[in-house]
């Protein structure tokens, strides 16, 4: 259980690790568009997709490691939030290589960090679940812990008195 809420709150900071970093290159390209930089256009673009490609990973690996009632909804938020996205995406790249570099920009700085918003708000709830269901097995285990350690504490000493006791009653047979 501790894995795998260890492995869906670690691939939760990669997914807003990399799609953040989709989201940069989205407005660099956007930048290179509107300054003619042919070669910094492809280098952001190929970065672009590079990290979509690592977000769609991690989506798939978070949709797999699925355990949790509570992961359901954030997990169906992400992907949906994560389409509208990259729907986006494609509206704002239209937009540039038809010319209308300022309309793209609006939409960058408008809709599209808005929808990256509520993609990133789905990862955290999706952290958040399994955190707390990490923080509630490890607080029932230290429970467990104390209350064996608090017995032992009892029970142990209470034997050895007992082994004593009997030693000695064995000793008047001597």
């Amino acid at each position: 259980m501790v894995k795998d809420d260890y492995d869906s709150v670690y691939y939760a900071a990669l997914l807003k690790k990399d799609g953040t970093n989709a989201n940069a290159d989205e407005s660099r390209w956007l930048i290179a568009m509107e300054f003619n930089d042919q070669t910094e256009v492809a280098h952001w673009q190929q970065d672009w997709q590079s990290n979509v490609a690592l977000v769609t990973q991690l989506m798939q690996r978070a949709v797999n490691n699925h355990t949790w009632s509570e992961e359901t909804q954030p997990l169906i938020d992400m992907q949906a939030d994560w389409g509208k996205y990259y729907q986006i995406d494609g509206t704002i790249r239209s937009a540039a290589r038809g010319g209308d570099i300022p309309g793209a920009e609006k939409i960058s700085t408008g809709v599209s960090n808005a929808t990256f918003g509520t993609f990133t708000d789905a990862v955290d709830r999706l952290s958040k679940a399994n955190r707390d269901h990490y923080n509630s097995t490890l607080n029932s285990t230290q429970g467990l812990l104390s209350l064996y350690i608090f017995l032992s504490a009892i029970l142990y000493p209470l034997m050895g008195l007992c082994v004593v006791w009997g030693i000695s009653r064995r000793l008047r047979d001597f």
